[in-house]
């Protein structure tokens, strides 16, 4: 498994009843720029809901550096829930590769393989992007 030099991750989750989260962290600059919108609310680009800082990016890819993105599939559906949370995670590595995968109501487990719970790889990955940003803004 070659080692992933992260150049850029973008998440975005929300689901019913929650807040729309979204981020953007550029590991070449150390900037990230989020987002976040309540129930129903648009973004408000260039309002108090856009945030640009910096972070540490070798500490998050110290931390994140144990997602293979070549293992996802493209997608994580789970049809028998309703109303639940959906999330979509891009990532360039490794001199332009680019994974993407989209989940609703569902989660990879630690392997890529479809079935896992939020608090497997998912769960893992919003902590420490929270940490980074030294606040909360990822969740569901």
């Amino acid at each position: 498994m070659e080692t992933i030099h992260y150049e850029i991750l973008e998440l975005s989750i929300g689901g019913y009843h929650s807040s729309h989260c979204w981020g953007r962290f550029d590991f070449r600059t150390g900037l990230v720029k989020t987002m976040k919108s309540e129930h129903n609310e648009p973004y408000k680009e260039g309002e108090s809901a856009t945030i640009t800082q910096a972070f540490d990016a070798d500490d998050l890819s110290n931390h994140v550096r144990h997602f293979y993105p070549e293992r996802w599939l493209p997608e994580y559906v789970n049809p028998g829930v309703l109303d639940g949370i959906q999330w979509e995670l891009k990532i360039l590595y490794n001199g332009g590769k680019e994974a993407r995968t989209y989940g609703s109501n569902d989660w990879p487990q630690l392997d890529g393989s479809p079935g896992g719970q939020p608090g497997d790889l998912f769960n893992f990955l919003l902590v420490h992007l929270n940490h980074s940003l030294n606040r909360w803004h990822f969740d569901f």
